[in-house]
């Protein structure tokens, strides 16, 4: 998963799947992303949990939604993005 451009390529890494869980790493870079959990093209399904906001890739409007990706975290754990935070891809 890399960040959304239209979230100034920003993308914070999380223990659950909520904006209340521990920040455990944090994307910068377009170009740089978290390893999908199930290595799949779409990094799986999603799962439900606490709702969020981020800006469509062009930067206009926003995307409501409460649903998140499973990735690893740099020590290998089970960690959660924001699904539409982020594009799933290939680096």
């Amino acid at each position: 998963m890399t960040p959304n451009p239209g979230n100034d390529c920003a993308l914070n890494i999380r223990s659950s799947a909520s904006t209340s869980g521990t920040i455990v790493g944090h994307l910068s870079r377009c170009n740089q992303g978290a390893w999908c959990w199930y290595q799949k093209a779409d990094c799986g399904s999603t799962v439900k949990g606490g709702s969020y906001t981020c800006n469509y890739a062009d930067g206009s409007g926003g995307q409501h939604s409460n649903a998140w990706v499973r990735v690893a975290d740099n020590n290998g754990r089970l960690a959660y993005v924001a699904r539409w935070c982020g594009f799933a891809q290939q680096l």
